[in-house]
């Protein structure tokens, strides 16, 4: 009995291997993102790595974590850095205009989810394929074209652990410590397995063809 309890196949210790895993890498993605600049290489290991957790790909969290912090150290950077800026020039925006028209702030409403759902497919494209920024940037935009439907799913996942996490901040700041960043990633990550595995069968048909 007890050895099918502690059996590593067993879908509650696969379910505590996976939320001490998410726990390691959301306390490793905040460690990495203290200096600010950094946020965009932390962001894209922690992708890669719940990637990986979701595909049931075992290998050293921490290990992992870091080679890929530092292989996309630069791109990483650079991308979170333009996001960072063109997130601060739309909070500027917002805030400015918070007595302007309703359709004026709905606009800019719209402008910022359509900038953070950007920001998730460019960190997850970043994570799985070599690219410059600019083609990331642009593969993002295809992604929404080609798979709105799991867009739309990782918006709307997104938007509403923020939405959580907005009204009851304060009674869910420890989990928030532990799971506030990997667990709406690894969330997310369900929906880009599927999209990647789409792209890359479809991309091995066309070049088998």
């Amino acid at each position: 009995m007890l050895e099918r309890i502690f059996d590593m196949d067993n879908p509650l210790m696969r379910a505590l291997s996976v939320a001490a895993d998410l726990i390691l890498l959301n306390l490793l993605t905040v460690f990495c993102s203290i200096p600010v600049f950094t946020w965009g290489a932390s962001y894209t290991a922690l992708n890669d790595l719940v990637g990986h957790l979701v595909r049931g790909e075992e290998g050293y969290v921490a290990k992992s974590f870091f080679q890929s912090f530092r292989t996309n150290f630069k791109k990483g950077v650079l991308l979170g850095l333009r996001l960072l800026v063109a997130g601060g020039v739309l909070a500027v925006d917002i805030y400015a205009l918070r007595k302007a028209m309703f359709a004026v702030r709905i606009f800019f409403y719209v402008l910022a989810m359509w900038l953070l759902l950007l920001a998730i497919l460019s960190f997850a494209l970043l994570s799985r394929y070599e690219n410059s920024i600019i083609v990331t940037l642009k593969n993002a935009v295809s992604l929404v074209v080609g798979f709105f439907p799991y867009c739309l799913g990782i918006l709307c996942t997104t938007m509403v652990f923020l939405g959580i996490l907005f009204v009851f901040w304060s009674r869910l700041l420890p989990v928030v410590l532990l799971m506030g960043v990997s667990l709406p990633c690894y969330v997310n990550a369900l929906f880009f397995v599927r999209i990647f595995d789409r792209l890359e069968e479809r991309n091995t048909t066309e070049e088998s063809a």
